[in-house]
């Protein structure tokens, strides 16, 4: 067995260093197995990326301006006359965009290699996404442009399918139309949601550890050949931060206006609706789900259905291995859902057709269903293998 304790020098006498150096003693001395892949990295990256938009958005709250008239004229003012700003702008920007590509990776390694069999971890990592959606769109709502406001509009007016949902909306909106009021609301939302999702990542990565920590890619006990996280993982983590920040930072200079919505730079006309509103492409997948069923209730009710299956996933895994490297007909069904992921974000993002939501009603279908053979699959295999091994013993 490995020692994987971190040996610091001896403790300074005031109480609050002294438990700084316990933690980053507990934190760099954590036992990790051995087989930990690039997967493994976005967690991290994650952290990074959370610290980054945190810092970003001081900065760029100190010059926003939450009125109608001056919202976007106060992101111009960043960007063009404060030295700089434009790099923070769209550091902020394209951290969002580059944070939720992380988060879909993470959620898809632990759904490959059952790591959501740690209920703790993987129920406080589906609060950490539901935060993160929530932070997303208050943030796209702030710069006030055409797509904003309608954005607004769309998301908020789902609440009217609850009972007195007409009266919740007005109370969000702070009156009968989407007004400054809503927006200055809005505003100190973004402003102080992220540091919840802080607080609720800390929770995460604390059950993480006190749980024993990550499990390996094949799901096998791997205590007796542990190694401690430094230097082992940090090194690893270094050259994801570099890859990753270095990839956004290369972005934000060759291409600033990638994850930009050239209709957002369209001043508002509340009487006039774009003819296509779409959000995000983090959340097309989901946008899909909305506009494939005609009835506005059930679209509703399959949206955010979408994410409840993920977080019950843990009650949906049967079978004697965690991780789907045992299970050869899995794999493929997880990369079919892979590519379902990828047309239906596709499909969000065009105009509404009959062929359009046609499409989007199959793969909505297919997402669901994927929740569903999963457990199907393992099972047979199971039995298969089983019936093999019993074959082989009665020939020999």
């Amino acid at each position: 067995m490995v020692d994987c304790k971190f040996e610091g020098g001896g403790g300074p006498e005031d109480v609050g260093l002294l438990a700084l150096k316990g933690v980053v003693r507990q934190a760099f001395g954590l036992p990790c197995p051995r087989t930990l892949n690039v997967w493994w990295n976005f967690g991290s990256c994650l952290m990074l990326l959370l610290v980054s938009q945190l810092v970003t958005g001081l900065f760029l709250a100190v010059y926003y301006v939450p009125e109608c008239d001056k919202a976007m004229s106060s992101v111009y003012y960043v960007m063009r006359d404060i030295r700089g700003g434009w790099v923070v702008r769209l550091l902020h920007a394209s951290g969002a965009n580059v944070m939720f590509a992380c988060i879909y990776f993470h959620i898809g390694r632990g759904l490959y290699y059952g790591s959501y069999l740690n209920k703790g971890v993987w129920w406080s990592g589906m609060m950490l996404l539901v935060l993160s959606m929530g932070v997303a769109f208050m943030g796209y709502v702030l710069p006030w442009g055409s797509m904003s406001y309608w954005g607004a509009v769309v998301i908020t007016s789902m609440v009217t399918i609850l009972p007195y949902g007409s009266r919740l909306k007005e109370w969000i909106w702070g009156g009968y139309v989407i007004s400054e009021v809503t927006l200055k609301r809005f505003f100190i939302v973004h402003f102080v949601l992220p540091f919840v999702l802080l607080s609720v990542t800390l929770a995460h990565v604390m059950i993480l550890h006190k749980s024993g920590g990550s499990s390996n890619p094949l799901g096998l006990q791997w205590e007796h050949s542990a190694i401690p996280f430094h230097p082992y993982y940090t090194s690893k983590d270094v050259v994801g931060f570099i890859v990753v920040y270095g990839g956004m930072l290369m972005q934000i200079m060759w291409a600033p206006d990638f994850f930009m919505e050239g209709l957002n730079y369209l001043v508002i006309d509340p009487m006039k609706t774009p003819l296509s509103i779409k959000p995000e492409w983090y959340f097309l997948f989901l946008y899909c789900i909305l506009r494939s069923i005609p009835h506005k209730s059930g679209g509703i009710i399959a949206m955010f259905g979408a994410l409840l299956i993920l977080a019950m996933v843990p009650y949906l895994h049967v079978g004697k291995y965690r991780s789907m490297a045992y299970y050869p007909l899995c794999q493929i069904i997880f990369w079919v859902w892979v590519g379902n992921l990828l047309v239906m974000t596709k499909s969000g993002s065009l105009f509404p057709t009959a062929v359009n939501e046609t499409v989007g009603l199959g793969c909505t279908v297919v997402y669901f269903a994927f929740f569903l053979l999963l457990p199907v699959c393992r099972l047979g295999h199971e039995k298969a293998v089983s019936f093999k091994i019993a074959d082989v013993k009665l020939m020999g």
